[in-house]
């Protein structure tokens, strides 16, 4: 399995630091970590030395893309022996952030505003791989009962059986009426945020791949260079 993973130059946002924080936790698993890409162009003299067999299972992990540069980027991955798990027209049908719902279920944030009971759950192959609450902030809804996390993980993974794509977030939110539905679709290559566990998330992935395909390699290769790493 090669991991793409895309790491801002000279960026300290938050959504750059969980990315960086996604690779240091891959050093930890003792992943490889290399750059192959640089303001937007595929280096791919970076992955000849991996001499990678055709069809290699990729994930892309950073910061949501234009569709274009995805497309491009799959295209090129896939002429150098790597297939992205999600296919370009899997990856379009995963870019619906947020859908219309009736209000959510919500307690009131430390300014006042209401903040609705959310969850986003990341799937691989109808697999739930981990899940988290959607906000950073402290709120009491946060923690589920074993009966209402079963009902919201029921819920992702019924959605998960409707899409064609093998690797998705989804996020689950309640109404008022303690009902679950699903309120917004992500490609978890661009979805992690702070409350990700990105343990748990390495975990399972490397579990369900060591099965699927008996002890394929998990490399994991930046997409854009930084300067904080090669210090």
């Amino acid at each position: 399995m090669i991991v793409l993973t895309e790491i801002a130059l000279s960026s300290s946002s938050a959504q750059d630091l969980v990315i960086e924080t996604a690779a240091a936790i891959a050093n930890i698993w003792g992943l490889t970590v290399c750059p192959v890409l640089e303001n937007g162009n595929l280096i791919i003299d970076r992955l000849l030395h991996f001499n990678l067999p055709s069809g290699s299972p990729g994930l892309w992990l950073g910061t949501l893309p234009p569709q274009e540069q995805y497309n491009a980027v799959y295209q090129l991955a896939q002429q150098n022996g790597i297939c992205l798990l999600n296919t370009p027209e899997q990856h379009r049908q995963l870019r619906r952030d947020r859908f219309l719902t009736p209000p959510l279920r919500h307690c009131q944030s430390h300014n006042g505003l209401p903040y609705g009971r959310e969850y986003r759950v990341f799937l691989y192959q109808q697999t739930v791989l981990t899940y988290a609450y959607h906000r950073q902030e402290d709120d009491p809804l946060a923690f589920v009962e074993i009966d209402e996390e079963v009902e919201m993980l029921t819920v992702a993974i019924n959605a998960a059986h409707q899409i064609s794509a093998p690797l998705v977030a989804i996020d689950v939110g309640q109404l008022e009426d303690h009902q679950w539905l699903v309120t917004g679709l992500h490609d978890p290559q661009f979805s992690l945020n702070a409350q990700t566990p990105i343990i748990q998330l390495w975990s399972q992935m490397v579990d369900l791949f060591e099965r699927e395909t008996a002890g394929f390699t998990f490399k994991i290769i930046p997409l854009l260079s930084n300067a904080r790493l090669s210090k």
